[in-house]
């Protein structure tokens, strides 16, 4: 199903309306709940459904949001990038190779083996760029 780019821009508006709603009014947490007490500055975000994830500058990556299915619960270690999606969130850890963390419900946090240069949660699946140019789903 094609949903054209003003839908796409559409939906991406509205989560990103929600997360800063959601933020302000103090429902959904924020950078000041998942990073109390450390110094590392977010160098990468990622916006998913009622939850944010971020890169900090020392290769963490720091969640806050709604937890509900682990979505907020980052694995520990060092990664270059992170997407957040729906009810997961995937990092690109350093060595190339993708991990996720959160709900499963479709496979989507079954995150694909190899190695990639980018990683992108989303709805009900997990992409990632594989060095050599193509996408894996």
């Amino acid at each position: 199903m094609d949903l054209g780019r003003g839908a796409i821009a559409g939906g991406l508006a509205l989560a990103v309306l929600f997360a800063l709603a959601g933020a302000a009014l103090g429902v959904l947490g924020g950078w000041e709940g998942a990073a109390a007490q450390r110094s590392e500055r977010a160098v990468a975000i990622s916006v998913g459904v009622a939850h944010t994830c971020a890169l900090l500058d020392s290769g963490e990556i720091a969640c806050w949001g709604a937890g509900e299915y682990g979505r907020t619960d980052a694995p520990a270690g060092r990664f270059s990038a992170v997407s957040a999606g729906t009810g997961h969130s995937c990092g690109l850890r350093e060595t190339g190779a993708i991990e996720c963390w959160g709900g499963n419900d479709y496979g989507q946090a079954d995150a694909p083996t190899g190695r990639f240069s980018a990683v992108g949660a989303g709805g009900g699946h997990t992409c990632g760029l594989r060095e050599t140019g193509a996408v894996e789903c």
